[in-house]
C-alpha cells in the first residue's frame, strides 16, 4: 500500500511539474505574441483575416464596396472568433502588452445636457448618454479598457448622481471615471504624460474660458485633448458600441464621412505607444492657431479632411476606415445604398420613433452586424422613444445583462 502511495505521489508531482512547465510557455508565448498581436493566440491568423477583409469586401476607396458583403463578412470573423474562445478563456490575454506591461486602452466620451430639466429634449439626451455607457460594458473587454465621461462643470448633477449609483460597481473596481474637462487641470497633466504634446502648444497658454455654445464643436477639442493624454478611443455621446474595438486598438484612425471625401471623426482611435506620427497632425492644427475658437474651427472633420495626413501610403497618419464600420446608416440615409432589409434602419429616427419593431424577433447581433458602432446622429433623430423601438430594446437588453440597479 505504501509503495502504491509513493508511486502514485511521483505521478502527481510529475503532473504539477509538467502542468507548471506547461502554463510557463503559455505565459511567455503569450507574451512575446502581444508585442505584434494582441488576440488570443489560439487565433494569430484573425488580425491577418481582418485586413483582407478591409482590402477587399470593405474596401474604403471603392464605390462599388456593398453594406451586406462587407458587414457580412465581419460578422462571420466575429463567429470564428467565438468559436475559437475556449470555456475556460482568459480574456486578459487579448491585451496589448507594452514594455512588458498590459496596457489599458482607454475609452472616452463628452455629453452635455442644456435643456430644461424634465423637458422631452433633457429626458432624451439623458437616455442617450445612459445607452452610450451600458453598450460600452457590456461589448468591451474590461481587462484591457476603461472609460472616461468629460463633462462641463454646469452638467446636470441630478444626471451625475445617478450615473454614480448606475454605475456604482464599474466605478469601484476603476473601470468608469467621470471627469471635467478643464482645459488649465490638462495642460498641467500633459506635461507629466511621456507621449503628451499638447501642453507645448499656444493652446495651453490661451485663457480658457469655455462658453456653453456651440458645444458640438467644443467636443471636436474636447477628442482631441484628451486622446493625446491618454490615448484611446474616443466616440460621441449618440454612438452605441456593438462589439468589442480590440481589432482596432494598433491603428490611430477615423472614418469616412458617408460618401464625401471628408472624414469623420465621431469615433476616433489614437495610440501613441505604437504610432506617435499622429503628432503631425496636431502640429498642422495647435501650433499656428491663435485662439480657441480658430482650433475648434480646425479640428472640424471638414477641416481636416484638408490636410495632408499621409505621411506616406503604406504609413498614413491616420487610417480611414468606411463608414459601414461606424455609422452603418449613413449611406442609406443619404441615399447611396439600398435597404439591407426591412428591419434595416435607413432614417435616423427609425431607431428610436419611427419603425415599431417585433421584440420577439430582435436580437442585437442581427442589427447591423458585423459594425463596430452605431451612430444615432441626434440632430436628426427627434427626442420621442417609442416602447417598440430598437431604442428600447437595446436600452431593456443592456440593463439585463450589466444587472444594474
Amino acid at each position: 500500500m505504501k509503495i502504491f502511495i509513493k508511486n502514485n505521489l511521483k505521478i502527481y508531482l510529475i503532473f504539477l511539474i509538467l502542468v507548471a512547465l506547461v502554463t510557463l510557455i503559455t505565459q511567455n508565448c503569450i507574451l512575446l505574441y502581444n508585442k505584434s498581436v494582441f488576440f488570443d493566440n489560439s487565433i494569430p491568423d484573425i488580425t491577418d483575416k481582418f485586413e483582407n477583409i478591409l482590402q477587399h469586401e470593405c474596401n474604403v476607396d471603392k464605390e462599388s464596396t456593398q453594406q451586406d458583403l462587407c458587414l457580412g463578412k465581419l460578422s462571420q470573423l466575429d463567429n470564428e472568433i467565438r468559436l475559437n474562445q475556449f470555456e475556460f478563456h482568459d480574456e486578459c490575454q487579448e491585451c496589448l502588452i507594452h514594455n512588458n506591461q498590459k496596457l489599458i486602452v482607454y475609452h472616452h466620451t463628452f455629453w452635455q445636457i442644456n435643456d430644461k430639466l424634465e423637458s422631452p429634449g433633457y429626458n432624451f439626451k439623458y437616455r442617450v448618454l445612459l445607452l452610450n455607457i451600458m453598450s460600452y460594458f457590456s461589448t468591451q473587454n474590461l481587462c484591457c479598457t476603461k472609460l472616461f465621461f468629460w463633462k462641463l462643470p454646469h452638467f446636470p448633477t441630478k444626471v451625475i448622481q445617478i450615473l454614480n449609483k448606475k454605475f456604482h460597481k464599474f466605478i469601484k473596481k476603476d473601470l468608469f471615471e467621470i471627469q471635467d474637462f478643464d482645459l488649465i487641470s490638462l495642460c498641467n497633466i500633459s506635461k507629466s504624460m511621456n507621449k503628451s504634446v499638447i501642453y507645448k502648444y499656444p493652446l495651453c497658454k490661451m485663457d480658457h474660458v469655455i462658453s456653453q455654445n456651440n458645444l458640438v464643436s467644443l467636443s471636436d477639442l474636447v477628442r482631441f485633448v484628451v486622446l493625446d493624454i491618454y490615448g484611446g478611443i474616443y466616440t460621441d455621446g449618440d454612438v452605441i458600441y456593438m462589439k468589442q474595438t480590440n481589432f482596432l486598438w494598433r491603428k490611430n484612425f477615423a472614418y469616412r464621412w458617408s460618401y464625401t471625401n471628408y472624414i469623420n471623426t465621431a469615433v476616433l482611435g489614437i495610440n501613441k505607444n505604437l504610432d506617435d506620427n499622429i503628432n503631425k497632425l496636431y502640429d498642422l492644427v495647435f501650433k499656428k492657431s491663435k485662439s480657441l475658437k480658430e482650433i475648434i474651427r480646425n479640428l472640424h472633420p471638414f477641416s481636416l479632411s484638408l490636410l495632408d495626413l499621409n505621411d506616406d501610403y503604406k504609413n498614413p497618419i491616420l487610417k480611414i476606415y468606411h463608414s459601414f464600420l461606424f455609422d452603418p446608416a449613413w449611406l442609406c440615409f443619404d441615399g447611396k445604398v439600398k435597404h439591407l432589409n426591412k428591419e434595416a434602419i435607413c432614417g435616423f429616427q427609425e431607431f428610436n420613433n419611427e419603425k415599431k419593431i417585433d421584440e420577439k424577433k430582435f436580437n442585437p447581433d442581427d442589427f447591423f452586424g458585423g459594425s463596430f458602432t452605431y451612430h444615432l446622429h441626434l440632430v436628426n433623430c427627434g427626442n420621442n422613444i417609442r416602447n417598440d423601438s430598437y431604442f428600447q430594446y437595446f436600452e431593456n437588453y443592456f440593463e439585463k445583462n450589466l444587472r444594474l440597479d
